[in-house]
């Protein structure tokens, strides 16, 4: 399955059929910056390694990542993270069916990806056959989306949980499409404490 994830600015820009030379062209384009500009985060597998040379001839900034391209993905929608694309193939549909609708349902929060990585299933699989590529509207048709992500072992969008004397700290973000808010929750759990006495710190 071949992914290919960028935020508002590039939003229509993208064609996941075309090559990635062009397709940084036209994102650099979208964006009115120039293609060495950009930054793109890439997972770091040996199956990536021609990707890689291609995106470091064209002389843009490569981020390399061990994990977490669910994680990448919605950075691209997320400013200030300073990822203008992510892009690379990965694990077939099946197993990748229930994240996808979840950076779909991000990027309807945040007006983010054009075009998210595939793998849907029923009516909007016929669709996205008949294109190559699946788009927000077919992941994602509901209007009032809500989201809520929360960091476990940490990373670019969230930090992982932060264990203290007694207690951890865990890092949400919760976003409607509807309103187009965006709430930034850090949430202190004191875990020592009998667990009918913890409802009074909450």
């Amino acid at each position: 399955m071949h992914k290919l994830a960028v935020g508002p600015r590039a939003r229509g820009a993208i064609d996941i059929a075309d090559t990635p030379e062009n397709n940084l062209r036209r994102i650099a384009f979208a964006m009115d910056v120039q293609v060495p500009d950009l930054t793109v985060m890439l997972l770091d597998r040996p199956r990536h390694q021609s990707l890689i040379e291609r995106v470091r001839l064209l002389g843009s900034r490569l981020v390399l990542i061990s994990d977490g391209d669910i994680a990448a993905a919605l950075m691209t929608a997320w400013p200030g993270s300073g990822i203008d694309v992510f892009i690379g193939s990965g694990a077939p549909p099946r197993r990748c069916s229930p994240p996808v609708p979840c950076v779909a349902s991000v990027a309807r929060c945040s007006a983010g990806p054009g075009c998210a990585p595939g793998g849907v299933g029923g009516a909007s699989r016929r669709r996205v056959r008949s294109r190559g590529e699946a788009r927000i509207a077919d992941l994602v048709p509901g209007k009032d989306v809500a989201v809520a992500v929360t960091g476990v072992t940490g990373g670019g969008l969230v930090r992982g949980v932060q264990y203290h004397n007694w207690w951890a700290e865990t890092h949400s973000l919760v976003m409607r499409a509807q309103s187009g808010t965006v709430r930034d929750i850090r949430t202190k759990h004191h875990f020592a404490l009998d667990p009918r006495d913890a409802h009074r710190l909450v």
